[in-house]
């Protein structure tokens, strides 16, 4: 079970979700008590769109090993998936119960869910925290570690220009990494420009 389980970690870091799937469901067919291959699974299925078998999965995970932060986070991300903020806000604030207040994505997680559920009485402390969660997580011996602020949610923080644009690099980055060069460039025959052809100007 725990041979399938790095292994759909490994295809879920390349974005190769149908394959985390498949693995990662093999590993709970293997051990049905081991928390750490749902919560991932939720993860995959969560990427793959399914929103419910995500719920479903990632809530195993919690109720399995109720002490295991991640799980108790990324049963927040499928709820908040599921439209249910209010259960995700509850989430979040387990995993930073279970893993302290330094885990910065459950952390960051919570404070956009505050925030967008109109809970403004910590707001200057919360965007001090979230900053030095970033600057932390911008580290360039940390390169496989992804901000704990995505760039089209930090649209909502009201983060400093430059950390907020060093965010988007390093996304930008760690796709580079996952993706192969030649499939970024590679054209469809019918999207590649004819220079013969005239075109506005």
């Amino acid at each position: 079970a725990a041979a399938w389980t790095n292994m759909g970690t490994i295809y879920q870091g390349k974005k190769q979700n149908e394959e985390a799937r498949h693995a990662l469901e093999e590993a709970v067919k293997h051990d049905p008590n081991l928390a750490e291959a749902y919560t991932n699974l939720g993860i995959a299925l969560q990427d793959l769109g399914e929103t419910e078998l995500a719920v479903n999965a990632t809530r195993t995970a919690v109720e399995l090993k109720p002490s295991l932060g991640a799980a108790h986070n990324n049963y927040g991300r499928a709820l908040e998936n599921a439209n249910d903020l209010e259960g995700a806000l509850g989430a979040y604030r387990e995993a930073l119960k279970q893993s302290g207040q330094g885990y910065a994505e459950a952390f960051c997680a919570q404070v956009y869910l505050k925030h967008f559920l109109c809970d403004w009485n910590k707001l200057d402390a919360d965007m001090e925290a979230v900053s030095g969660h970033l600057a932390a997580n911008l580290a360039p011996h940390l390169i496989s570690t992804e901000p704990c602020v995505q760039p089209f949610r930090a649209f909502a923080y009201p983060l400093d220009p430059i950390l907020f644009l060093n965010v988007t690099r390093k996304i930008v980055a760690q796709e580079r990494l996952r993706v192969p060069a030649e499939s970024i460039f590679r054209l469809r025959s019918d999207r590649v420009l004819d220079p013969m052809k005239p075109r506005l100007r």
